[in-house]
């Protein structure tokens, strides 16, 4: 019980963190328009709530909202480029290339290949430990 508290009260420090972060700026000059409807048409077409991007993606689920209601967190160039990973979709803004998000859409997102040699293992992250560490609790 008292663990549960204490994941509890770090889930509402984690939230009350990004809150302080976020800055209300609707407009991002290097961001396509809208991003945040077409990040909301991805998640919402696979399927999976908020929470479960959140926990896919290793975000608070806090950010995950605000930026779908298109407010940005500072520092917030990571978890937009974690997001167009995941969902194989461009959201910054290429100065040389007009950005089509009908075709852009359609790429297949990266399957990051596991390297347990030293140079591999300095790219290892906790995100790939975790998704190793589910792998193998579900094939048992």
């Amino acid at each position: 019980m008292e663990l549960r508290q204490q994941n509890i009260e770090l889930g509402r420090l984690v939230d009350r963190k990004a809150l302080e972060k976020a800055q209300f700026a609707k407009k991002n000059p290097n961001l396509v328009d809208h991003f945040h409807w077409i990040l909301m048409r991805k998640r919402r077409a696979k399927k999976i709530s908020p929470a479960e991007l959140a926990k896919e993606i290793n975000e608070p689920e806090v950010l995950i909202r605000l930026i779908e209601k298109g407010v940005l967190p500072q520092g917030s160039e990571g978890i937009i480029d974690k997001l167009e990973r995941y969902f194989g979709i461009r959201l910054w803004k290429s100065k040389n290339e007009k950005i089509n998000n009908s075709t852009e859409e359609k790429r297949p997102p990266e399957v990051k290949k596991l390297d347990f040699s030293p140079a591999g293992l300095k790219n290892l992250t906790i995100g790939d430990l975790k998704k190793i560490q589910k792998e193998l609790k579900n094939s048992k």
